[in-house]
C-alpha cells in the first residue's frame, strides 16, 4: 500500500570520494547517510523560479567579469542553501577518533567540495525514479 506523506523524509547513502592517505595515487569511497526531506510541489516550483532568475542573470552578454563572478557566486550560494534546507540529519559520520559528529557541524562539513558533490549525487539518485533500483 502506498502511504502519502506531504513532507516525505528518507535516509540515503552519501559516498564521498577522497584520495587514499595510505596508497599514493588511489582513491577511496566512504559512506555516510543523510536524512533528506523532499520539498512540497509549491516549494519546488518557487525554488525552480528563483534559480531560473539567477541563471538568467548569468546569460546576459553585457555582464562585466566582476558581475559574472558575483552572479555565479549567488547561484552557488542559492544551491547550497537549498541543500542545507533539504537535509535534516546525518548518521554514520564521525571524527578521526571515531566519535559521532553532531549534525550542528553539517555546514562546516558541507563546505568541502568533494562532500558537496557526493551529497548532490546522492540527492539526484534518490529522486531519479530509476525503476531498475527497485530490483524487479
Amino acid at each position: 500500500m502506498f502511504v502519502f506523506s506531504e513532507n516525505l523524509s528518507f535516509w540515503w547513502p552519501v559516498k564521498p570520494i577522497e584520495p587514499d592517505p595510505e596508497n599514493a595515487g588511489k582513491l577511496i569511497e566512504r559512506e555516510f547517510e543523510v536524512l533528506f526531506e523532499l520539498p512540497t510541489p509549491e516549494e519546488a516550483e518557487a525554488d525552480r523560479k528563483a534559480r531560473a532568475a539567477l541563471l538568467e542573470a548569468l546569460l546576459k552578454p553585457e555582464l562585466s567579469d566582476e558581475e559574472y563572478q558575483k552572479a555565479q557566486a549567488d547561484l552557488r550560494a542559492f544551491d547550497d542553501e537549498l541543500a542545507l534546507r533539504r537535509i535534516k540529519g546525518w548518521r554514520k559520520i564521525g571524527d578521526q577518533s571515531g566519535n559521532p559528529l553532531p549534525f550542528s557541524l553539517f555546514p562546516k562539513v558541507f563546505a568541502y567540495a568533494h562532500i558537496k558533490s557526493a551529497i548532490d549525487r546522492a540527492y539526484a539518485e534518490a529522486i531519479s525514479e530509476d525503476k531498475a533500483r527497485l530490483g524487479n
